[in-house]
């Protein structure tokens, strides 16, 4: 993960220099975009008292979000994101070793332009996350089980713009997941929730 995001920074690097040097002097502000793209690293990081941020170890991921504007600056969109986690306390999650979850959303949110290269995005969507958990090899052959549950999430980015369609973005989210999982009654109150506040650092591709 270390390599990819070292790769990304430096293509992001040379984007930019190049991006300078065909700028004009003055860059269009009354430009008014249709869309964006964004292409996000994330780093989840759990809190609060549940199974994952008592027993397990949350590791970077990616995820890819479109929105389309509406009405002026809101817009509406989705997004799909992946990461993964390693489990560090098997007596309190199980037997599993490690585990990936993909989560998908529907979401909307408002662009506030700040100077003409800086914007803020505040968005906030409902959605889907699904844990596929892999637990120890049997016969030869891994054996995996399936969690899943919804969540509401609350995100705000910032972007700089190099490029009138390109721009760096780094933001942060705060996510809250309603998981169905069903465990022994002494302990469903550490699985029936979790929370993620997740930092990201990215690109935006804006579709004028």
């Amino acid at each position: 993960m270390k390599l990819i995001i070292n790769l990304l920074f430096f293509m992001s690097l040379g984007s930019f220099l190049m991006a300078q040097e065909d700028l004009p002097e003055k860059k269009p502000s009354t430009s008014v975009p249709k869309a964006f793209l964004d292409l996000t690293f994330i780093s989840p990081n759990a809190r609060g008292d549940n199974y994952i941020n008592n027993g397990a170890s949350l590791k970077d991921g990616f995820e890819i979000e479109l929105g389309i504007f509406v009405y002026k600056k809101i817009f509406m969109g989705g997004s799909l994101g992946f990461a993964g986690m390693d489990v560090v306390r098997p007596e309190l999650i199980g037997n599993a070793t490690r585990a990936t979850f993909n989560m998908s959303q529907l979401l909307a949110g408002y662009r506030l332009n700040i100077t003409d290269e800086i914007s803020l995005i505040a968005d906030a969507g409902y959605g889907w996350i699904a844990f596929r958990n892999r637990f120890g090899a049997l016969a030869s052959r891994d054996v995996y089980a399936r969690d899943s549950g919804t969540f509401v999430k609350f995100n705000t980015t910032i972007d700089y713009r190099v490029a009138r369609e390109f721009a760096f973005t780094a933001g942060v989210s705060y996510q809250y997941n309603f998981m169905n999982i069903k465990t022994a009654a002494a302990q469903q109150s550490l699985f029936n929730n979790s929370q993620f506040v997740t930092l990201q650092v990215g690109v935006r591709f804006y579709m004028m």
